[in-house]
């Protein structure tokens, strides 16, 4: 990712970590269950909108997005079920739209999905 979204949106990240939009891995846990942990840098699980434009519900950005992440670090535990209806997800996060985590900050975020 490069640009002015990337300088103005990630400017409080160091170094290479500014050019990052999402990069995780996971690992699927149950050999019978779609239940997987990842970890990484995901686009939010919170708000309608995102940085790329083709995954904004709405053709224009809204007063919603400067309400939720456009991405988030941390780990999440996720479930879908078999007929691929339903997702669940726990997450540990390093923050609100944070990489790293902020010095002087050791609190994790927390949040769910359904």
């Amino acid at each position: 990712m490069a640009g002015t979204y990337a300088n103005a949106s990630l400017s409080a990240e160091p170094g290479v970590m500014r050019n990052i939009l999402e990069a995780y891995a996971g690992v699927k846990i149950s050999k019978s269950k779609n239940l997987w942990i990842d970890a990484g840098i995901f686009s939010s699980h919170i708000g309608f909108e995102s940085a790329v434009g083709k995954d904004c519900w709405n053709l224009t950005r809204g007063i919603l997005a400067e309400n939720s992440p456009y991405y988030e670090c941390g780990v999440k535990i996720g479930y879908t079920s078999e007929d691929g209806k339903w997702f669940a997800s726990g997450l540990m996060l390093n923050g609100w739209q944070r990489i790293q985590r902020v010095e002087g900050n050791n609190t994790p975020a927390f949040g769910h999905q359904l």
